[in-house]
């Protein structure tokens, strides 16, 4: 018998982030029967609009739907509705509601309750049937290093290459992950003593300010591929983590992080002055414990030897993922 296919109605506000968390979803729903997937854009309202939004989904109340999309678009029958990031937390329910199917999210609640979602995938917040080490996400594990070597044929990288990959987010209040200095001293450190070739690029919330800072001071070379999103440049970032034997992350990005670890490689983070103890921070302790992270100061590459460092496609962690 045929399994009739699934529909599934994703919301997306078009960050990359959030469409990789997205992604990881869809790809464990494709798992368990066939799906067909539709995809609808979020647009986020005024904040004011926003925040009376989230009070009237405490009543049977949809006129707010059409604040973030064009109802107009909807289909005639969803059954499930899939989204992330905090801007399709509202669509997501009332969508659900609508429809009376259930709903996926992949992001923090910002104050829902999790039982008013069929599932809520949280950072920190582990379900007695899941095994959440990372977020869902569109990376899967490297088993065999074909991606690591399909990757390096389309980014036209040698295979016999050592790669670094270096992946920058931007400073928050909790998270002063980037400096500039110390990025420049360990991609310094992998030129000596690996000759790596560096793949790096710059994220959404990159701020021009911190690119340009980076330009000044990274000892870039004329075979590294480097993209400045700041700046309108783009690049297929799973190219970008599969090629790598390292790769080098700011803490601020779970999503980024967490497509690093799925991908199986080891992630190497510049300490960081972190304030409080937030779940992403518990998740970073988590992960370090599990031996998926790395972290690295200016002392420590005084000292630090490149057979130290795990590299490329890390079979021992293929379990734990």
């Amino acid at each position: 018998m045929t399994l009739r296919k699934k529909t599934i109605l994703v919301l997306t506000d078009g960050r990359a982030g959030h469409r990789s968390k997205t992604q990881g979803v869809l790809n464990a729903l494709a798992q368990l029967s066939p799906i067909e997937v539709i995809w609808l854009e979020v647009r986020a309202p005024h904040p004011i609009l926003r925040s009376l939004s989230r009070w009237l989904t405490r009543r049977t109340d949809f006129s707010s739907l059409g604040w973030y999309l064009k109802p107009h678009q909807l289909p005639s029958h969803i059954d499930v509705v899939v989204s992330s990031g905090a801007d399709t937390l509202v669509p997501n329910l009332l969508l659900s509601r609508h429809y009376a199917c259930p709903n996926i999210i992949n992001s923090a609640l910002k104050g829902f309750a999790a039982n008013q979602f069929a599932v809520a995938l949280q950072l920190g917040q582990a379900l007695s049937d899941l095994n959440l080490n990372v977020p869902p996400n569109q990376m899967s594990f490297d088993h065999d290093g074909q991606r690591m070597l399909a990757a390096r044929q389309r980014l036209a990288v040698s295979s016999d290459r050592c790669v670094l990959t270096v992946l920058i987010g931007e400073n928050t209040r909790e998270y002063q992950s980037i400096n500039p200095q110390l990025l420049a001293q360990i991609v310094a450190w992998f030129r000596q003593h690996a000759d790596a070739v560096l793949l790096l690029s710059s994220s959404r919330r990159t701020q021009l300010a911190t690119e340009d800072a980076l330009i000044q001071v990274l000892p870039l070379q004329a075979d590294d591929q480097v993209t400045w999103v700041k700046q309108g440049q783009s690049c297929h970032i799973t190219d970008y983590i599969y090629a790598a034997d390292w790769v080098l992350c700011t803490a601020d990005s779970e999503s980024m992080l967490a497509e690093v670890v799925s991908a199986g490689r080891l992630a190497l983070l510049p300490e960081y002055a972190g304030q409080g103890l937030t779940a992403q921070n518990q998740w970073l302790t988590q992960l370090t414990t599990q031996g998926h992270v790395f972290w690295l100061n200016q002392s420590l590459l005084s000292m630090l030897r490149l057979e130290d460092l795990p590299c490329g496609n890390r079979q021992d962690m293929q379990q734990e993922l």
